[in-house]
């Protein structure tokens, strides 16, 4: 790699020569170095992927918050970024995909309510994403979100009437209890991690037929239409 490039991405140093490794591993795939190995005569070295951790040094220097480095290893993580504000700016910023620790609790957050909102007249309550989360039914969003998105915009559907405020304010210690809290802002809900690391934008509405929304899928493994 550029030698300039190379010494700004070991400054501060790794702290363990495993960490050094992976990073001489890193600036070469991104240099598009080819590895070459002996034929022969080799020599036993100690496997350092082994021995390697994601470090706050590597994490921030490479922007990685997400790796395994062998097949079997457990996955180990560093998290960059302390709300989903922070991360959509710089992904905007740089082009980069949203933060992977963000996007889990968001994934985590919209399993949470989504259910709960499922939970509490399974016949009667729907959801069905709008915007740029039904994009999400074509990007494997059953597994997992579309990676570019830092929010979730859904219409949270009951057959009975909703008054917003008071629905919202019986449920809040259970909404709490599940991780999540929430704003109103006009007539939606924007709940959010208790760390505010995740958020998601919901139209609660009612009465509607749920019935008329006859075409069914799965968002992060919870039910929609």
């Amino acid at each position: 790699p550029e030698p300039e490039r190379a010494k700004a991405a070991l400054q501060g140093g790794p702290s363990v020569v495993a960490e050094l490794f992976v990073a001489l591993d890193l600036l070469a795939k991104e240099a598009g170095l080819q590895a070459y190995t002996f034929m022969d005569q080799l020599i036993p070295e100690d496997g350092y992927l082994g021995k390697a951790t994601l470090s706050p040094w590597l994490a921030t220097t490479f922007h990685i918050e997400h790796a395994r480095f062998l097949p079997r290893a457990p996955p180990q993580y560093q998290c960059l970024f302390t709300s989903a504000k922070s991360a959509s700016n710089f992904a905007e910023k740089f082009g980069t995909v949203v933060s992977h620790c963000i996007r889990r609790n968001l994934r985590r957050l919209f399993q949470n309510v989504g259910r709960w909102w499922l939970g509490l007249k399974p016949s009667g309550h729907i959801i069905v994403p709008v915007s740029a989360s039904i994009l999400n039914l074509f990007r494997g969003g059953s597994r997992d979100l579309f990676p570019w998105d830092a929010d979730i915009d859904a219409n949270f559907i009951a057959d009975h009437p909703v008054d917003l405020p008071a629905f919202v304010a019986e449920h809040a210690e259970t909404l709490r209890g599940l991780g999540a809290t929430y704003e109103l802002r006009g007539d939606r809900v924007v709940f959010r991690t208790l760390d505010d690391s995740a958020r998601m934008d919901i139209w609660i509405l009612g009465p509607q037929d749920v019935h008329a929304f006859d075409i069914q899928a799965y968002l992060s493994g919870v039910r929609i239409k």
